[in-house]
């Protein structure tokens, strides 16, 4: 089953075509990659997945929820943390993840214990604004973990995070897939974590789809993701 389904969407912004005509999809319970240099469109569609952009034509369906007929049901499948995470500073980390399950009709006390394997118990009572950036990564993505998504978003979800804390993530992101069959789409830099992490992945260019590859595939060809990347984009660096 495709829980993320994008069919010929496109994006114009001042007259200048963003995403030209890109089509995808994203099955349940698999972690998929999304690569592609700076001003690909990588975040412009995201933005549009996630309902904070609206598409200049083409169809996304979320859950088999069309996005622009049926828009809160459509998000209400998705947990997402985009660019820079919005975090209520003067507030704890326990305080922000309240205020998010109040505004999705949660209760913190049923919150996914994911949640705590994510922050730290020490961190959840000392307020945001002395959290190191990959602190406020980790609270960011329990934040977006409230309610059970059926779909994690993540862009750039690493950055930040020291190594011992980017493996920690990588293991908590796969045990998300074997435990709730969660689906987690990532935008990344890191070549090395999406090849650790990721079955598919796309690959857009210049507001173009490449390709889409299985990892294993790559693999099983001599290359690694680095390589492959390289050879689809044409040498263009992230």
């Amino acid at each position: 089953m495709d829980i993320l389904k994008i069919s010929n969407l496109s994006k114009i912004i001042s007259n200048k075509l963003i995403l030209d005509d890109i089509s995808f999809s994203v099955h349940e319970g698999e972690i998929f990659g999304f690569l592609g240099p700076n001003g690909a469109g990588k975040t412009t569609t995201i933005k549009i997945i996630t309902g904070l952009m609206k598409p200049s034509s083409g169809e996304i369906l979320i859950n088999n929820t069309n996005i622009e007929k049926e828009p809160l049901k459509a998000i209400s499948n998705i947990g997402a943390i985009i660019e820079n995470p919005s975090l209520y500073k003067y507030l704890t980390g326990l305080e922000n993840l309240k205020l998010v399950a109040k505004l999705r009709h949660v209760n913190i006390n049923e919150r996914d214990y994911v949640i705590d394997e994510i922050i730290p118990a020490e961190a959840l009572n000392e307020k945001v604004s002395k959290y190191s950036l990959g602190m406020k990564e980790r609270l960011s993505i329990g934040c977006a973990l409230i309610g059970n998504p059926k779909i994690l978003i993540l862009d750039e979800p690493t950055n930040g995070l020291d190594p011992e804390g980017i493996i920690h993530l990588r293991k908590i992101l796969k045990k998300l897939v074997q435990e709730k069959n969660m689906t987690i789409f990532i935008s990344s830099h890191q070549l090395n974590e999406i090849q650790n992490i990721c079955s598919r992945i796309a690959f857009i260019k210049k507001g173009k789809i490449q390709s889409v590859e299985c990892m294993d595939e790559i693999l099983k060809s001599g290359m690694n993701l680095e390589d492959k990347y390289m050879s689809i984009m044409g040498g263009e660096l992230l």
